[in-house]
């Protein structure tokens, strides 16, 4: 897990916070689509690594720099990462393979 997320790199704080986050973003796509299965495995679990924790640290200094108060950015960033999220799995998983085939 260290080894994969430390292959994100952390922008600096001196862009802009909206360039930030979809740099952070980006990336968090990167690694689900080059780690497919590791990353069904990664995405429900804590990232309590030093390279997680630096990461997901980034997320909440982005939004709160435009000067959301505190409990709209607390939103912004739950909004985000259940996107973030779903968009990573349904790229991985779902949808972006084609229809599903239901049965009847």
């Amino acid at each position: 897990m260290n080894r994969v997320l430390s292959s994100i790199r952390i922008p600096s704080r001196d862009e802009d916070p909206s360039s930030r986050l979809q740099q952070l973003v980006r990336q968090r796509r990167r690694i689900a689509r080059q780690h497919v299965h590791l990353d069904a495995w990664l995405s429900p679990r804590r990232w309590n690594a030093a390279t997680g924790i630096a990461f997901l640290a980034e997320i909440p200094a982005c939004v709160a720099n435009p000067g959301l108060d505190a409990e709209r950015a607390a939103r912004a960033i739950r909004v985000l990462g259940f996107f973030v999220l779903g968009a990573t799995r349904d790229e991985t998983q779902g949808c972006a393979h084609g229809p599903r085939r239901w049965s009847h």
